[in-house]
């Protein structure tokens, strides 16, 4: 399926033991998840930043942070075959967030941006758009985009 799992949820542990009931309107995944190891485990957790990561992240500024994320986002893109349509998403937190062109010289986010890379395409989306500076995450256009690449897609943006 086209942006599984980058763009799905959380896979529905009711569904792994043959017992959900809510069937397509479920807010879950019903398909399988690979682990880092490529196998699917019950019980195994999703890639996630470390303290240290979050902490970093946290207090990056917004140019940064999209200098980071932005070209993660734009490889998961690729690689996953949903390029097209997240296109107009990325190119407009491009345009307002204007990533910082000199980050990447800076040596100290190398194992940031390998975890960073370990994340999901969804999970990447609520740190980049994380609002100290800015008012990018409420801004209803980056919304709208981040919900027409999840109807464009057929999978469910949004963690529960």
């Amino acid at each position: 399926m086209l942006g599984h799992p980058e763009l799905c949820t959380r896979p529905c542990i009711f569904f792994a033991q043959g017992a959900c009931v809510n069937g397509n309107s479920c807010g879950f995944c019903h398909l399988p998840h690979p682990t880092s190891n490529g196998a699917s485990k019950k019980g195994v957790r999703e890639p996630h930043l470390d303290k240290r990561g979050r902490t970093l992240v946290k207090t990056m500024n917004v140019e940064d942070r999209a200098a980071l994320i932005i070209p993660i986002l734009e490889k998961k893109a690729r690689i996953n075959g949903f390029q097209a349509e997240a296109q107009e998403l990325l190119a407009t937190l491009k345009a307002k967030m204007q990533p910082n062109p000199y980050l990447g010289l800076n040596s100290k986010f190398v194992n940031l941006t390998r975890s960073l890379e370990s994340l999901s395409f969804r999970s990447l989306l609520p740190l980049l758009l994380r609002a100290e500076s800015t008012d990018t995450c409420k801004d209803t256009e980056v919304g709208e985009l981040i919900e027409r690449l999840r109807r464009n897609i057929g999978v469910s943006l949004v963690k529960k």
